[in-house]
């Protein structure tokens, strides 16, 4: 699943990029993806971060402390501050899975 975004202004805004799966079986989506795995992308292609589980993040507990954070500990997030510009999410299966994922993006106050 392919995810782009754009960061408009002037200024560098915090972002919360989550890759959601298992949470969608609680809202009845069949055959949902897993084990989501997410890479966030700059606008040349570039690899900028990448997240497997959430709470092996560095800055987990500040993921934790977000309302929209995964309530699943296999569910990826991303939380980064980023420049103005174009921005691709890029989910993944974990072992080459398949399977219905959500991505979401939220800007972070």
């Amino acid at each position: 699943m392919i995810g782009g975004f754009i960061i408009k202004g002037s200024a560098a805004k915090k972002v919360l990029i989550t890759a959601k799966g298992p949470a969608l079986a609680d809202a009845g989506v069949p055959a949902v993806l897993n084990d989501p795995n997410i890479t966030l992308h700059n606008a040349s292609g570039q690899v900028i971060l990448s997240n497997d589980n959430w709470s092996t993040a560095a800055n987990a507990a500040e993921i934790q402390a977000h309302p929209a954070r995964p309530r699943y500990a296999q569910e990826a997030a991303i939380l980064t501050t980023l420049d103005p510009g174009v921005y691709t999410a890029i989910v993944r299966g974990g072992a080459a899975t398949t399977g219905n994922a959500l991505i979401e993006v939220y800007e972070v106050q």
